[in-house]
């Protein structure tokens, strides 16, 4: 009998089968050798690139099209290294995926992995285009960055007439109206720092501050919460860590955003603990900020500081949160050289620990 041959379909085939594939999803695509000839792309890489697909389909790739505006987005997906502003590596490997921005208007991943056929080794990459979302996402904060700056005088205006006739107005009916618009002043703070934080804005005030008198001032603001939940708050503070350099606007709204988190997800008769020491070998003073709430799980740890994330118990508690505050807690932690993490059990607490640097001198590197 004959033995029944192997038959191996042709690479025509091969990429004709592929296209069929590739061209139903919406995510640029292209198949290339190690020589940097490109072998294939599908629809959306061709209209991504603005190249016809004629052009570049056996077309090798060299270092000099970053020179050419027309090459633009291919030499961004090729060489970002040699063009873009800002490379993120986000995972090494295979895949590998990495972040590319050029000039605040193209943002793109682009992940790259391996593909076999025939016993032939080709690359792969896949660009997820973010530019559009982003760019909406920028719009809409500058609105509401706007709006923000215009809704801060008034308020102003309007805190400074109820203090000057306190004496005149019923203790409770006073803090509950200067608590409501110090919480509106508060969403304008942070509307205002959301948009400079997407646009790497922040710029440091360092000043030799207290960071007691820091704490007891956020604290103040949320005098009227904490009684109403009976919430007891205990600071245990070393005093080789009372006074360091640090901007005391960013500071105070971190501190302010946890305090308020503390307050929303705590129990009734809870408590939030404050410690405050010195790290002498590392020269970092380290703020731990404790309660006795709902706590959390390990899946909503791993996306506590994510963009708009909130858990699904945090939204049945608190149904209006944006899921911006802890956000915005990280970056501004990280824009002031510092480093946040957190610690948490379900039903027993949660623990933010904020380090910042002793070291004025690293400020300046």
């Amino acid at each position: 009998s004959l033995k029944k041959e192997e038959i191996i379909p042709s690479e025509e085939d091969f990429y004709l089968k592929l296209d069929k594939l590739f061209n139903l999803v919406n995510n640029p695509m292209v198949i290339y050798d190690n020589q940097m000839k490109i072998l294939y792309i599908n629809n959306a890489f061709e209209k991504f690139v603005g190249l016809d697909k004629k052009l570049i389909t056996n077309f090798k790739i060299d270092t000099w099209i970053i020179k050419n505006e027309q090459y633009l987005k291919l030499a961004l997906i090729f060489f970002p290294s040699l063009i873009a502003e800002n490379i993120k590596i986000t995972q090494s490997g295979d895949p590998d995926i990495i972040e590319v921005v050029y000039r605040n208007e193209i943002f793109i991943s682009i992940i790259t992995t391996k593909v076999s056929y025939n016993k032939k080794e080709f690359n792969l990459k896949i660009i997820l285009d973010h530019s559009q979302e982003i760019k909406q996402n920028k719009q809409s904060l500058e609105l509401l960055d706007l709006l923000a700056h215009h809704l801060r005088t008034p308020l102003n205006q309007l805190r400074w007439l109820i203090e000057a006739n306190k004496e005149s107005i019923d203790k409770n009916i006073y803090d509950q109206e200067i608590y409501i618009i110090n919480r509106a002043l508060f969403l304008t703070q942070m509307i205002m720092l959301s948009r400079k934080t997407e646009e790497g804005a922040i710029e440091l005030n360092l000043e030799l501050n207290s960071i007691q008198e820091l704490i007891n001032n956020c604290l103040s603001f949320f005098k009227s919460s904490l009684e109403d939940k009976s919430i007891k708050v205990e600071i245990y503070l070393d005093e080789t860590a009372e006074k360091f350099y640090f901007d005391k606007n960013i500071i105070f709204f971190v501190i302010l955003a946890l305090i308020e988190n503390a307050i929303d997800y705590n129990k009734p008769n809870g408590k939030i603990i404050f410690n405050i020491n010195k790290d002498i070998n590392r020269n970092y003073i380290v703020i731990k900020i404790s309660d006795t709430g709902i706590g959390m799980d390990e899946e909503d740890l791993n996306n506590i500081f994510k963009k708009y994330f909130r858990s699904k118990e945090a939204k049945e508690i608190k149904p209006t949160g944006f899921g911006l505050g802890l956000y915005l807690v990280y970056n501004l932690i990280k824009a002031h050289k510092g480093n946040i993490k957190v610690e948490s059990k379900k039903n027993i607490g949660t623990t933010f620990i904020i380090e910042l640097s002793a070291n004025k001198e690293i400020y300046n590197l």
